[in-house]
């Protein structure tokens, strides 16, 4: 049984091969599966997918149910791979760097549970932070010897009081004779819908000796993100499924090749995972990249639909700009 990436129903996805639809009523009537008296107006928090993802996905799992072993051990890590290698130039990072897991939330437990404490180190995040984002920092202090630190702010503030708060916070808790160990910063905030200087906090955090975390769920298709390498932080989570068009659910966690070495457990632990002493003997790249191509037994096929879902927004949309155009930026914010 085989399958076509270029799987539609359609006149539209044949379409969509020679000419760009304007957006608005004509893409989503031609192209998603809304009903027709729905009306979103919450897409950031589950997102939309196109009907050619949504259908590429099912000819994947019947593809899969056909024949489960074949599937799940060899063409699903091939078609991963190739994900990897598609996601990786909107980031403007190495596909090394790139693993792909099921949401933000994940990425940030994962993150989070990797590292080790003592009991003078400190999290440090702002008030703004996603609320799951914060029921996990408070499960931490529940079990080690960490403590957490929040920066309140409230709306409107310039970005440069921000930057000044996250300074003045780094001193204070190093007046207490503590350090701050990680500090968590998103791309966009969820409320408000804010962009947050996340690239000017990141550059902040390496002055300080501060590790960072980019909270970037809403990030990749959405805000541009092909600088990431370039402006470097130490770790950075996004999810594909609110603004990329993937189907649910999806996301990308990115570390940096010279951090790799601090992640050795995926979430949940799995077949990947190994021993201190067994780890020693590996390639820290490819111990990476192991520990996340199989994490439990689920159905990954989101991951897969990557390539097709940027291709969609290459050739209906008009590619990223044209996107960020439509419904970002100043846009959004009149």
């Amino acid at each position: 049984m085989g399958f076509n990436k270029n799987v539609v129903d359609s006149k539209a996805w044949r379409q969509s091969n020679t000419t760009q639809l304007a957006f608005g009523m004509a893409i989503r009537t031609d192209h998603f599966l809304f009903a027709e008296e729905y009306r979103p107006l919450n897409h950031g928090s589950f997102g939309a997918f196109p009907k050619a993802v949504h259908q590429y996905r099912q000819q994947l799992q019947s593809k899969c149910e056909a024949r489960p072993e074949t599937f799940i051990r060899y063409t699903y890590l091939k078609l991963l791979q190739e994900s990897r290698t598609a996601i990786a130039p909107p980031l403007g990072v190495d596909p090394g760097e790139l693993v792909f897991i099921p949401n933000a939330t994940t990425g940030v437990n994962t993150f989070l549970r990797n590292l080790t404490f003592n009991e003078d180190d400190v999290i440090l995040h702002f008030g703004t932070r996603y609320g799951a984002c914060e029921k996990t920092i408070q499960s931490l202090l529940e079990v080690f010897p960490v403590a957490g630190y929040s920066i309140e702010i409230a709306y409107p503030i310039e970005d440069e009081e921000i930057i000044k708060r996250f300074r003045n916070a780094v001193s204070a808790i190093q007046a207490q004779g503590k350090q701050a160990k990680i500090a968590i910063f998103d791309t966009v905030l969820t409320f408000p819908g804010a962009r947050f200087p996340w690239e000017a906090l990141v550059e902040v955090c390496r002055e300080l000796g501060v590790l960072s975390f980019i909270d970037g769920a809403h990030g990749v298709g959405h805000i541009d993100l092909a600088h990431l390498s370039s402006v470097g932080p130490d770790f950075m989570v996004s999810n594909c499924y609110k603004w990329l068009m993937v189907s649910r659910v999806c996301a990308i966690l990115y570390v940096p090749f010279r951090n790799q070495g601090l992640i050795t457990t995926s979430t949940p632990t799995s077949w990947g995972c190994e021993t201190k002493e067994e780890r020693a003997k590996l390639n820290p790249q490819e111990y990476f990249s192991r520990l996340f191509s199989k994490v439990s037994t689920t159905d990954n096929t989101p991951y897969c639909c990557v390539p097709l879902a940027l291709k969609f927004r290459a050739r209906v949309c008009g590619g990223e700009a044209n996107i960020r155009k439509y419904y970002g930026g100043s846009e959004v914010a009149k």
